[in-house]
């Protein structure tokens, strides 16, 4: 099942990584989407971090604080959330949820300022 994608942060990145499609987003290549098992391998090197995509069943409950290799929105990292968001304005509701929920009134303003370009995305 493919629940997750890949953001790459290192430079001159090219559009295929080891038979996987990329696409440039803000400065980031992103994956089209691939299965847990590929990201995590990709995940274990430096410059990868893998993503779920909302609504996966990977994400139902599993927080990466448990050490299993699965995030959560609330702990992606800003760049993360804002490629995540760029790419997926609908998924705004289920990051401001997540958000809300880790660091109830200590929400990050980076992650905010994404959730807020999302949902007028969404609202046009």
């Amino acid at each position: 099942m493919k629940t997750h994608r890949v953001i790459c942060s290192l430079p001159n990145a090219s559009g295929e990584i080891n038979g996987i499609a990329f696409v440039e987003d803000h400065g980031d290549m992103i994956s089209e989407p691939i299965d847990q098992e590929t990201a995590e391998r990709f995940a274990a090197i430096p410059g990868y971090e893998a993503v779920p995509i909302a609504g996966a069943s990977a994400l139902d409950g599993v927080d990466d604080r448990t050490g299993d290799g699965v995030v959560t929105f609330a702990d992606m990292k800003i760049p993360a959330v804002q490629a995540l968001l760029a790419n997926e304005p609908e998924q705004w509701e289920a990051v401001l949820s997540a958000e809300s929920e880790a660091r109830p009134g200590k929400e990050r303003k980076g992650v905010m300022d994404a959730v807020e370009a999302a949902k007028a995305r969404t609202a046009a």
